[in-house]
């Protein structure tokens, strides 16, 4: 799996539920 960077911040490592949420539809792009 690979992780998607996302500012300073990997997604998979994202706690806060809207950025995990903009997370997975960001990785679910790719």
């Amino acid at each position: 799996v690979d992780v998607a960077p996302i500012g300073d911040v990997k997604w998979v490592e994202i706690d806060n539920h809207d950025d995990l949420a903009e997370g997975r539809e960001i990785a679910c792009r790719y």
